[in-house]
């Protein structure tokens, strides 16, 4: 919730090229962010190609995206 208790709705994404990362709200450098709620998702400030950003934003910005499960553990 933001601070008018309003309920966000945020994504995680990765660019799998890893050289682009969003800047606005709720990326690693936004404000928003609470240590709290960056403890409750796991957030880790890294310039790995992740980004979190609002769903809203997601739809705004991105036409088409590709969705995948990441699993440590497979291997080729």
């Amino acid at each position: 919730e933001d601070e008018s208790e309003n309920t966000i709705t945020l994504v995680l994404l990765r660019n799998p090229w890893g050289s682009f990362e969003w800047k606005g709200d709720w990326s690693d450098a936004s404000d928003l962010w609470t240590d709290e709620l960056k403890e409750s998702v796991g957030f880790v400030d890294r310039d790995d190609g992740a980004f979190w950003m609002s769903y809203t934003d997601m739809r705004k910005y991105f036409t088409n995206i590709d969705v995948c499960k990441i699993d440590d553990s497979y291997s080729y």
